[in-house]
C-alpha cells in the first residue's frame, strides 16, 4: 500500500527528490563560502574547519550523485520496463526501497572510506584554491568529488546505453 502512487510516501517523494537536490546544491557552495569568515584564505583557517569543510563538500557531492542515480533508476525503469510502473506520470517517481542504496548507503559508505583514509594520511591541508582540500597526497581527492562521484556517474548510464531503441519502441507499442 505504501508503494502505490496515491500513498503519502509517494507524494512526499515527488517533492522530496527535487528539494534534496536543491538543498545539496546550496550546501556545497554555502560551505565553500563559509571561508569568507577567514577572508577566503585557507592558510588562516583552523585545521578543524578545514577538515569539516572538506568532508561536507565531499558528502554533498556523494549525496547529489546518489539522488541523480535514484532519478536515473526511476526513469530508466519507466522507459525500459513500463509494466513495472503504473500508467500515471507521478508513479515514475514513486518511492521504492531500492532507492535507499544510492541515496543513503552510497554517500555514507563513500564518506566512511574517505574520512579514515584522509585523516590517517593527514591529507587535508590548506591549498591555493580558496578552500581546504585533500592535497598531500593529491590522489586523496579521488575519494571525494573527483573520483568516486565521477566513476558512479558513468555507471548510472549503463542501463540506458544497454537498452536498444527498437526494444524501447516495441515495448511502448510503436509501429
Amino acid at each position: 500500500m505504501l508503494d502505490s502512487p496515491n500513498s503519502v510516501r509517494s507524494r512526499d517523494w515527488e517533492l522530496l527528490g527535487p528539494n534534496v537536490v536543491l538543498r545539496l546544491c546550496d550546501d556545497t557552495p554555502g560551505n565553500f563560502c563559509l571561508g569568507m569568515v577567514y577572508n577566503m584564505n585557507p592558510f588562516d583557517m583552523p585545521p578543524a574547519f578545514c577538515k569539516a569543510q572538506t568532508f561536507i563538500i565531499y558528502y554533498s557531492a556523494h549525496s547529489l550523485t546518489g539522488v541523480c542515480a535514484a532519478f536515473t533508476m526511476a526513469t530508466t525503469s519507466a522507459v525500459v520496463w513500463p509494466s513495472s510502473v503504473m500508467a500515471t506520470a507521478s508513479s515514475t517517481l514513486a518511492w521504492r526501497n531500492r532507492y535507499l542504496l544510492p541515496i543513503v548507503v552510497f554517500p555514507l559508505g563513500a564518506l566512511g572510506v574517505a574520512v579514515p583514509v584522509l585523516l590517517s594520511l593527514h591529507a587535508i591541508q590548506p591549498t591555493d584554491d580558496l578552500h581546504c582540500d585533500s592535497s598531500h597526497p593529491i590522489w586523496g581527492r579521488f575519494l571525494g568529488y573527483a573520483g568516486i562521484v565521477h566513476d558512479s556517474c558513468g555507471s548510472m548510464f549503463i542501463p540506458v546505453c544497454n537498452s536498444s531503441p527498437p526494444r524501447i519502441q516495441n515495448t511502448h507499442g510503436a509501429s
